[in-house]
């Protein structure tokens, strides 16, 4: 039940990272039968949701309570599925409906502390207009 889907094909998880309640993050996370790559009827995971609800062209940065939702997720996702699902798979995933990866979402941010976090697992995979993500920095 833990990974059931309302209309909008949402989890809890999903509901959890858009409200930015971090403490049900974190222990929706610690639940041995979670899915945190589970896509939503945008094809989205917990990681792309959140990272595609960040206006890249704010002035204002991000506030810390969505960095902290990011760091449960990349932190707990990651050891979660090493063989089965691995997690590059997941943030370089181009199946949302903007055709973005969560790797290409958090290199458009001004704030690069989302991208410096999933660098590690970026593929290099260009969006739709051939930029990757690695050359939104230079």
């Amino acid at each position: 039940y833990i990974n059931r889907q309302n209309n909008e094909g949402n989890t809890a998880l999903h509901i959890a990272v858009q409200k930015g309640n971090i403490e049900a993050v974190r222990w929706l996370m610690l639940c041995a039968e979670i899915d945190p790559v589970m896509n939503n009827e945008n094809s989205q995971s917990p990681i792309t949701l959140l990272l595609s609800t960040l206006d890249p062209d704010q002035e204002v940065l991000p506030d810390n309570y969505k960095k902290e939702v990011f760091d449960r997720l990349v932190d707990q996702a990651d050891p979660l599925w090493p063989g089965i699902y691995p997690f590059r798979r997941i943030v370089n995933a181009k199946d949302d409906v903007n055709g973005l990866s969560a790797v290409q979402y958090a290199a458009r941010m001004r704030d690069r502390y989302f991208y410096n976090k999933l660098a590690k697992y970026d593929d290099s995979s260009a969006d739709g207009r051939g930029v990757l993500p690695a050359d939104r920095y230079k």
